[in-house]
This record gives C-alpha cells, sequence and structure tokens, in this order.
C-alpha cells in the first residue's frame, strides 16, 4: 500500500515539474514537493542522499567548497543575519586565528528567495543560505544549516553561537571542545529546565525585534522540551545530533512554516529530545564564552547572592530578638 501511494505521489511530481521553466522556480518546487513526500515515508533511505544530491546540483562549486572546509573539522557558526554581520565579525575576531582545528562560518538568510531551497552561496567565510533573514526566521535559518551541513559536509562538531558572543579565554575553550570530543557528547549547552517551569520562563526574547510586527502579541509557540541547551550561550552539536535535526528540517516543512513565534534553541531541543538526545549541562562559565546572555546570568546570579546575604543577615537579627525563642518554639 505505501509502495503504491509513493508511486502515484511521484507520477504527480514529475507531471508537475515541466511546468517550471527558470531554476529559481524548480528549486522552491523541488525543495517543497521532496520534503512532502519525505514526510509520508520517512523510513525510505533514498531521500537523505537525494538531499544531499539535489544541495550539490543546485549551488555547484559551493558545495564542494563547504565539503573541503568543513567536513571532519571543529566548525563555529556564528548564525546573524546581513544588518548584523559586522557583530558576527567582530565574534570572529575575538577568536585567534591560529586556534587549532576550528573553522569559523558567518550563517545569514537570504530574503529575496525566503521560500527556502537548495541553492546556497558559500565564499569560504560566510554562508547565504536561500531563507527569511528576520528574527522570527531564526529557527528556520538555524535548522536549514544544520541539514545542509548533515547532507553534504558533516563536520567533528559544530558550536553554534549568536553574533554577540565573545571568546575571553582560548585555553578554556579548547579544553571544553576535547573534551566534548573524546566523550562523544552529541548535544551540550547550558541547560534549561522546560518543564515543569514553563511558566517560569520569559517568553518575550522576541519582543522588538521581528520584521512582522503582528508577533509583539504572542508569546512562543512552540511546545517547550524538558530540558534545552540555552541558545544565547552558545551549544554544541555532534554529528548524531545534527541528522537527527536534519530529519527534522525535512520531515516538517509545513510546520516549521506556519507563521509565528519558533525559537530556534527550544525547537532544537524538542526535536532532539523527540530522538533520544538530551542536552549535556556545561556551566556557563566553563567555555571561556561570554555574551549579552552570560553577562544577564551573571547578573541574576549576583543578585540572587545579595538576595541569599539579605535573608541571612535578616534570620541572625531575628534570632537575637527577645522573641525568638517563644517564636521557634512553635516550629
Amino acid at each position: 500500500m505505501q509502495d503504491k501511494r509513493l508511486e502515484l505521489l511521484s507520477e504527480l511530481f514529475q507531471s508537475e515539474l515541466p511546468r517550471y521553466s527558470d531554476v529559481a522556480t524548480i528549486d522552491a518546487f523541488l525543495f517543497d514537493a521532496l520534503r512532502d513526500l519525505f514526510s509520508l515515508h520517512p523510513s525510505n533511505p533514498t531521500f537523505v542522499p537525494l538531499f544531499g544530491c539535489l544541495f550539490r546540483m543546485l549551488s555547484g562549486e559551493a558545495i564542494d567548497r563547504l565539503h573541503a572546509d568543513c567536513s571532519n573539522q571543529v566548525l563555529v557558526a556564528h548564525v546573524s543575519c546581513r544588518a548584523r554581520e559586522d557583530r558576527a565579525r567582530a565574534s570572529i575576531h575575538s577568536f585567534p586565528s591560529d586556534l587549532d582545528g576550528t573553522r569559523h562560518l558567518i550563517v545569514v538568510g537570504d530574503p529575496s528567495h525566503a521560500h527556502g531551497g537548495f541553492s546556497v552561496r558559500y565564499d569560504g567565510e560566510r554562508i547565504e543560505l536561500p531563507c527569511r533573514d528576520s528574527y522570527e526566521g531564526h529557527c528556520e535559518k538555524c535548522l536549514h544549516f544544520y541539514a545542509l551541513l548533515s547532507s553534504v559536509s558533516m563536520p567533528r562538531l559544530v558550536y553554534k553561537l549568536d553574533d554577540d558572543v565573545h571568546l575571553d579565554d582560548s585555553d578554556l575553550f579548547l579544553t571544553h571542545i576535547e573534551d566534548l570530543l573524546s566523550r562523544s557528547i552529541p548535544y551540550a549547552g547550558h541547560v534549561v529546565s522546560g518543564w515543569p517551569h514553563h511558566r517560569q520562563m520569559w517568553h518575550g526574547w522576541h519582543l522588538g525585534k521581528c520584521l512582522d510586527k503582528t508577533f509583539e502579541a504572542i508569546g512562543c509557540q512552540v511546545p517547550v522540551a524538558s530540558a534545552f541547551a540555552d541558545g544565547g550561550f552558545g551549544y554544541a552539536l555532534a554529528p548524531q545530533a545534527l541528522e537527527e535535526l536534519s530529519y527534522a528540517f525535512f520531515a516538517h516543512r509545513a510546520s516549521l512554516e506556519v507563521p509565528s513565534i519558533m525559537y530556534e534553541d527550544t525547537t532544537v531541543g524538542l526535536f532532539l529530545q523527540l530522538a533520544g538526545i538530551v542536552p549535556e549541562c556545561i556551566d556557563y562559565g566553563a567555555t571561556g564564552l561570554t555574551s549579552e546572555r552570560h553577562l544577564m546570568q551573571l547578573d541574576l546570579h549576583c543578585r540572587w547572592r545579595e538576595y541569599v546575604d539579605y535573608e541571612k543577615r535578616l534570620i541572625l537579627s531575628l534570632e537575637s530578638h527577645s522573641l525568638w525563642d517563644a517564636f521557634s518554639s512553635h516550629g
């Protein structure tokens, strides 16, 4: 029954394709039609190599260069947008140029081809994906990038960073990377517990950042995993995790294209949780990296310590009160 259905869908697919003439339109059609077909038959082993072939066919030398540069490397991906590329470059410049075994890449979107596709541009430093380049498209951009890597240029490890992350301690960062590689950790970062703390989480990170202002009226609409790596601190993905995220990206086209707010880190955590992969918790002070998110967390911890110190002083004051003994005896 499944084989017959796949045959009928393939015939429909072949009859539709001749209607399109220019390469960009064919690319967009293939990107949507094949992902939809894959979503019906995710166990079919022919789709994954087919996606890789189409990336190579429609991107040409860009994929050959990406494969040569990134395969089996430790890749530090600075995910940004065209308007903030200067920040991503500043992030790269905070890393020593001779840092052993690491390759840096700026990832942006091409809003003129926001429909998606297999055609990408890569110049050795910057990769441009056919996807939205706005804040509300950040999740789709990251997943598209992970699917591309998994299909044509699998690295040893991807360390995804926002464009405000800088390196302060290269020795600490290298030790951190070596530890992840030696223990074959598939997914690691500063872990946030999404459940049962969903009500206490901040669901307005996107406010004031989206191109579509209608999103100012809603919070994040993605079910939150029980635990995920906070994207603001950066997180690491090994090949096992990249393969699962590639699968999720190709198999969930319609849900990823729904106009909504999908935070990239919660979505990555959810897809990996569904694949049985949980994040390894890394203390945010153990990576050698700093960002706006690091500073916020440090500020929160300092305020918490101040609050705890205040409580201690209050208890000492109460214990010295003449009524303390009477009060504590009722405890």
